[in-house]
């Protein structure tokens, strides 16, 4: 059983945080609350993208072994290159060592 101070305590309490809720502290933390949900998204969507582990064929792939480079495709020569984790990209030259690998036959030198 309560005491009379208990009650009063509750019923104080009770009231207090109705009218809080009613004076509008619910919104002001609802606004807080949507940027913090967008950051999250954000920061899960990034984490994603730039932990990709997928093997391409610059990859040592018999052990799994990235090779830090990202093949580039020229669509117009079908040319390719090699970009680096710098961003410096350099010709992918074929197994012979001479000729530039991917490259479409055009008439033009």
């Amino acid at each position: 059983m309560m005491t009379q101070g208990e009650k009063e305590f509750w019923s104080d309490y009770k009231a207090n945080t109705e009218a809080a809720v009613k004076g509008g502290i619910h919104k002001g933390l609802t606004s807080l609350l949507i940027p913090v949900v967008i950051a999250a998204i954000g920061g899960i969507t990034f984490a994603s993208a730039s932990t990709d582990k997928s093997l391409n064929d610059t990859d040592n792939k018999s052990v799994g072994v990235r090779s830090n480079m990202v093949l580039r495709i020229d669509h117009g020569t079908g040319c390719q290159y090699l970009e680096t984790a710098s961003g410096g990209i350099h010709p992918r030259i074929s197994e012979d060592g001479l000729t530039h690998k991917g490259c479409k036959a055009t008439g033009a030198l």
